[in-house]
């Protein structure tokens, strides 16, 4: 939408956004309003609480992942491949977490 050149609060307006004679154009993505959401729902508490929880939680799993049990990149390819890969690594941490918590409390009874 362009504004009329004799409105007289466009030439206000005008003088402050740019020095072209033929006006300025601002260009909004096709996405914009789901963008605006988007952006709306981060501002959340909901939001901000997950996120909070999420650091907490999940990212610690990934970075022992990728450290440990190699999970930069995948090996096999394809989205079924993929998951099968991202599931086994996963079965793979649990069981040493298991391991590591029986080996703990076989060593509390012992002593």
């Amino acid at each position: 939408m362009k504004a009329m050149a004799s409105d007289h609060t466009y030439r206000q307006v005008k003088a402050k956004c740019t020095d072209s004679k033929s006006g300025r154009y601002i260009f909004r993505s096709f996405f914009q309003e789901h963008l605006d959401r988007a952006d709306a729902y981060q501002q959340t508490e909901n939001y901000q609480k997950a996120i909070r929880k999420r650091s907490v939680w999940v990212e610690p799993l990934f970075g022992e992942a990728k450290q440990f049990h190699r999970l930069r990149k995948f090996r096999l390819r394809g989205l079924v491949k993929v998951n099968i890969e991202g599931v086994l690594i996963a079965i793979g941490q649990n069981i040493k977490r298991l391991m590591k918590k029986r080996a703990d409390n076989a060593a509390i009874h012992c002593h």
